[in-house]
Parts: structure tokens; C-alpha cells; sequence
């Protein structure tokens, strides 16, 4: 899986490596203006100036252009809408309810927000994340809901051998029951386009239809 974190680091590494590849160039310019006892000085403010450059352009370039952030990942893009349908931690042989998720890259790093409803079709409110990390194949976070404020974290596994990603296991803390739920999830989408709340319902109660709980994994096990 990519890491944005590391196209950064590659374009510092770029950055650092032409400001020592133009030192001489560098010294030169100043000893032409008879600075040339501020050259190395200069030089590493040049470097510093241009690195912090290229934070910028290139996230915002990255947060901008979802066609770049595609190209970046590759085989390894999760951006999109998921859907997912949640084991009941009481009842392991029912579902609890369904869920429908959309990831993105925002700000540097990557964000989750989506709606939940109980089986009947029922609103159980909307949730967000407060905080993520992506790495390798696992993407922790951390969500607030709607309803009562509270929230709790958990993580979505990608599937290893699926380029890119369709489908991910769940295992998410609820911190206000301080119940360990697990979860199956299944892409919908990688467009990014507007749906409506009744689409998303509707896609996140058919999935519910094509799940077996057989494939759920054993929960409290990550």
C-alpha cells in the first residue's frame, strides 16, 4: 500500500539532493556579489525555503487533484464509498446494522465519514473521524457520532491480495457501551460523486442480503 507521508519524503530527498548538487553554482553567485563567506549559509536557506515549498504545493496539489492521488496509490487507492454491515456483538448469528462510508484524502491525511442505519432502515445518526493513519494495509482511526458525541476508534484491513482494495474487515470500539464491534465492508464506488441519503440507504441494505456471517472474523481477534 502507498503512503502519501512517503512521496513527501521522496520530493525532500529531491529537493536536498539539488541543493548540494548546487552548491558550487550557489558560491559561485555569491562571490560574484562578494558574499562569498554567506555561501553555505545561504545555501541551507535556500534548501530550507524550497523544502517548505514543496510541503505546500505538493499537498496541496495531492488534496486537489483526486486523478494525482490516483496515480500516486496505483493498485493501492481506498478512496471511495464502502459499504458495511455489522456483526451484533449479543447475537453473533444477526447483524446489528449497516453502515455507508466514504474515504478521502484531505489535509494530508485520510478522512471517514458516512451514515448508519439499523436494519428496518432506521437512521442511527452519522459519524466522522477525528484522526486516521494509513499503513500498509490497515487504516486506524478514530470517529465521533452524530447522535451523542461520543465515539471511540478502530481500524478497517484491507484485503492483501485484491489491487485495488474491494473489500475490508472492521473492528471498531464503542466507547460509549465499551463494546468491540466487528465488521465486513465492500466497495461501492472510487468517484467520489454526490449521493444522495436514500442511495446510500439503499446500497447499505442490499449489502446486508449479501453477506454471509460465516465470513465474519472471530471477534476481539485484530
Amino acid at each position: 500500500m502507498v503512503s502519501f507521508t512517503g512521496v513527501y519524503r521522496w520530493l525532500h530527498i529531491v529537493v536536498a539532493t539539488l541543493a548540494i548538487w548546487s552548491q558550487g553554482l550557489l558560491r559561485d553567485v555569491f562571490k560574484k556579489h562578494g558574499l562569498e563567506n554567506w555561501a553555505a549559509l545561504g545555501t541551507i536557506v535556500i534548501a530550507f525555503v524550497a523544502l517548505q515549498a514543496v510541503d505546500k504545493l505538493s499537498l496541496r496539489a495531492i488534496d486537489k487533484w483526486r486523478w494525482l492521488r490516483r496515480l500516486l496509490a496505483g493498485e493501492s487507492d481506498i478512496e471511495g464509498d464502502w459499504v458495511e454491515a455489522v456483526m451484533d456483538p449479543k447475537r453473533p448469528d444477526k447483524l446489528s446494522h449497516v453502515e455507508y462510508s466514504r474515504i478521502r484524502f484531505d489535509s494530508g491525511q485520510y478522512v471517514l465519514n458516512g451514515e448508519s442505519w439499523a436494519l428496518d432502515g432506521t437512521s442511527r445518526g452519522s459519524f466522522k473521524t477525528t484522526g486516521c493513519n494509513y499503513t500498509g494495509e490497515r487504516l486506524d482511526f478514530v470517529y465521533t457520532t452524530s447522535l451523542v458525541g461520543y465515539g471511540g476508534f478502530g481500524i478497517f484491513i484491507f484485503h492483501a491480495n485484491e489491487s485495488p482494495p474491494q473489500h475490508f474487515r472492521c473492528h471498531y470500539m464503542d466507547e460509549e457501551t465499551q463494546t468491540l464491534f466487528v465488521a465486513l465492508g465492500r466497495r461501492v464506488s472510487t468517484q467520489l460523486d454526490n449521493v444522495s441519503i436514500d442511495r446510500m440507504r439503499k446500497f447499505a441494505l442490499d449489502f446486508k442480503e449479501q453477506v454471509d456471517l460465516h465470513d465474519f472474523p472471530m471477534q476481539g481477534r485484530l
